[in-house]
């Protein structure tokens, strides 16, 4: 991609540069904002540096590169984590930055910033990019601050302080100093006073006066100036601001040539914002949608909807299949307004495609129809291919009536990076929403070029494995620890064998801490210990669904989608000897409670039942019922299992002291590869049947190519498996 490098002198936007090309970009440009008053050397700001913005004139010729620049007029309208565009901010002026730069110079596509640990510059910088269709790359972004900073000075970066702020930093010893003089000191001071050695917390500024990326020459500053803002003999706060500087001109160059942009005060920018035309109704396409949890006042709602052929013989064109998305989306939009609730609360949503080929341009629909800022986790899968389904859709939504409702938290990384794969769709990594975090389907995807791993199978398990760490320490929790339940989608390139089986299992065992030990999560992980509650027994494996799909993003051969319990809910206390099996050695508040139960019938291979009771009174249940052998024309016990569905839903609500009027979800999976299409039609309209019989809401019923538990997991894959979803 052709990128322009946002640079305000300091040594992590410079580096995050030169790391662009590193990963196979070309930096065509710089860009730069700097304060309205040019005598002004430091700007009350929270999105830019501007010490030392006299110097950066010089970028370009340094670089040989254009340098678009603006002032900032803006101040900080909106300070909150999540920016949703203000007139008057201070982060419209990089907008107009960038609309100008991209008007003057089209072949821009990404933008070059040099975010580590700060959501509220990364994300502004993030939205304005989706604003202006325009690639975010933060490839310093949650990297460990003491590699990061031994990286840079092993780049060549000579980066001089030019601001202190910190306890143990002093004007007159330490400004002007170069990273490399001071990176022993800065250490000292994180072992003494705890800061970050990257200046994470403001402690230091610095001013780049070479680095790689300078090609043409270096800076050579001749005189400055101290100036102290505030005297204190612990923490002083002072900057230098550059008096006289020349270039000293590298390789033979003998003067560099300057092109700098200015953008005019009247620029006022625009940029288009499409609209979608959904066309109608599609020929040939029957919609269907349920809603599900508007009748009581839990925590959450939800509705799901499919497209499906009228006839399995039709056949239809890639514009007509986002045609009948956006009819779709519609459809359940509406419905779930007239439920009382919006698609901006969204939790999380399921999407099942006929062809993942369509991947790409259903996204562009679905992006019409869901929040931009902070949407809900996603997971994406194929169909199975018997199926006369187009597509399926089901969205879970906070509860704007629920009396205990609180603001989901959401981690929306948007950003190409070398920390974990940004989404490669318009939605989250991860969700939280009362002390449940629902992880986003997650593929093999390596962070920085955002291609899927080579190596199989065992590569896959270890990326995917690694990613949900990451996302999970930028979530505040260890993930294998507080793992739930999750579903594990496989496609049919899996052979289920017992190498695949030990390979997928490592999804999901606990790992001693060496094991799991990562820089990464090591550092913004706040919770250095295992978030398992004292006393408390998880089995061997979560709660885990597998299903097997045709194809999955990307040609992954493995998604893993976790729910999770949030490090927030957990109370600890020390263990005891005491034997009150109701207490399980944590605070009663937390009201923390996990189970397994086991259930089998005359065939011993016919009904498997995995039942979870948690925090938030949520119980999920996972019911699979095996072909033992058999096909759908000689189906093993499977008329016992569908008249013991009832029986069993009661038994498992019983024990968390629930009703079937709390159901808010159930999901049924089918394997059409064992039922056929019309096996699977029966066995919807079966299903549904005897949960409309309970008075329970409809099932989310799915196509696929095989069902099994992990417990569970054989040659032989079952007929269906439901999961029910219930919350008090």
């Amino acid at each position: 991609m052709k990128v322009l490098a946002l640079v305000s002198g300091g040594k992590d936007s410079c580096y995050n540069a030169l790391l662009c090309e590193r990963h196979g970009h070309t930096v065509v440009a710089l860009g730069n904002l700097y304060p309205d008053n040019p005598d002004v050397e430091e700007l009350d700001s929270y999105m830019y540096q501007t010490v030392g913005h006299t110097l950066i004139k010089a970028y370009s010729e340094c670089t040989g590169l254009p340098l678009f620049r603006k002032r900032i007029v803006g101040t900080s309208v909106e300070q909150g984590l999540v920016y949703s565009g203000s007139r008057g901010d201070e982060v419209e002026d990089l907008a107009l930055l960038l609309m100008y730069a991209k008007e003057q110079m089209p072949e821009i596509t990404a933008v070059s910033s040099g975010a580590i640990a700060s959501d509220y510059q990364r994300s502004r910088v993030e939205h304005v990019c989706a604003r202006l269709g325009l690639v975010s790359l933060a490839y310093l972004w949650h990297q460990p601050q003491s590699l990061l900073l031994k990286r840079m000075i092993e780049s060549h970066i000579d980066a001089r302080l030019v601001k202190v702020a910190a306890a143990g930093l002093y004007p007159s010893k330490h400004l002007g100093a170069s990273l490399a003089d001071v990176s022993g000191h800065l250490h000292h001071l994180r072992d003494f006073y705890g800061i970050h050695v990257c200046g994470e917390g403001g402690e230091y500024e610095t001013l780049t006066l070479d680095c790689p990326l300078f090609r043409c020459g270096r800076i050579v500053l001749d005189e400055s100036e101290i100036v102290v803002a505030v005297e204190d003999s612990m923490a002083p706060v002072a900057w230098l601001k550059p008096i006289s500087f020349h270039i000293e001109w590298k390789d033979g160059e003998q003067e560099g040539v300057s092109e700098i942009f200015e953008v005019p005060e009247e620029y006022s920018g625009e940029y288009i914002q499409q609209t979608l035309d959904d066309g109608g109704p599609v020929e040939g396409v029957r919609v269907e949608v349920e809603g599900g949890g508007e009748h009581h006042d839990g925590a959450y709602g939800s509705c799901h909807g499919y497209c499906v052929k009228t006839s399995p013989d039709l056949r239809f064109e890639e514009d007509q299949i986002c045609q009948a998305f956006a009819q779709l989306l519609s459809t359940m939009k509406e419905k779930i307004e007239r439920m009382g609730f919006t698609l901006d609360h969204g939790v999380f949503c399921t999407l099942f495609v006929s062809d993942m080929a369509y991947f790409g341009h259903l996204n562009e629909v679905y992006a019409h129809f869901f929040p931009s800022v902070n949407p809900p986790s996603r997971a994406t899968l194929e169909l199975s291919g018997d199926s006369s389904m187009l597509m399926a859709v089901h969205v879970l939504c906070t509860n704007p009536r629920y009396q205990h409702a609180v603001e989901r938290r959401v981690l929306h990384v948007q950003s190409m990076s070398e920390w974990a794969p940004s989404c490669i769709g318009p939605y989250s990594q991860a969700t939280s929403y009362h002390g449940l975090v629902r992880f986003a389907g997650q593929i093999a995807l390596d962070p920085p070029t955002l291609t899927l791993v080579k190596g199989g199978i065992e590569e896959e398990v270890a990326r995917v494995s690694k990613t949900c760490s990451l996302v999970g320490a930028a979530m505040k929790l260890e993930f294998q620890s507080t793992m739930l339940w999750s579903i594990l989608y496989i496609s049919k390139d899996v052979v289920i064998d017992e190498r695949s089986i030990s390979t997928l299992e490592e999804l999901f065992c606990s790992h001693d801490a060496d094991e799991r030990s990562d820089e990464h999560v090591e550092e913004y992980l706040s919770v250095t210990h295992p978030v398992v509650p004292c006393g408390v027994d998880l089995p061997m494996l979560p709660f885990v669904m597998v299903l097997q799909c045709p194809h999955l993003p990307r040609g992954a051969m493995i998604e893993l989608q976790s729910i999770n319990v949030g490090a927030d809910i957990l109370t600890y206390k020390p263990e005891s000897d005491s034997s009150d099996d109701e207490d399980h050695g944590l605070d009663r508040r937390s009201n923390w409670y996990a189970g397994l139960e086991y259930a089998t019938f005359d065939e011993p291979d016919c009904l498997e039942i995995h039942a979870m009771y948690c925090m938030q009174h949520i119980l999920k249940v996972n019911m699979v019922h095996s072909s033992g052998g058999g096909t759908m024309s000689n189906p093993v016990g499977l008329e016992e299992t569908l008249e013991s569905i009832p029986q069993v839903m009661d038994s498992c609500l019983s024990m968390a002291r629930l009703s079937v009027k709390n159901v808010a979800q159930v999901n049924c999976y089918i394997n059409t590869s064992l039922s056929g299409y019309d096996g699977f039609e029966m066995l919807k309209d079966r299903v549904n049947q005897i949960l409309k019989d309970m008075g329970c809401v409809q099932a989310f019923t799915i196509p696929t190519s095989g069902v099994w538990v992990a417990s569970h997991l054989t040659r032989d894959s079952s007929i269906f498996g439901i999961e029910i979803f219930a919350q008090k």
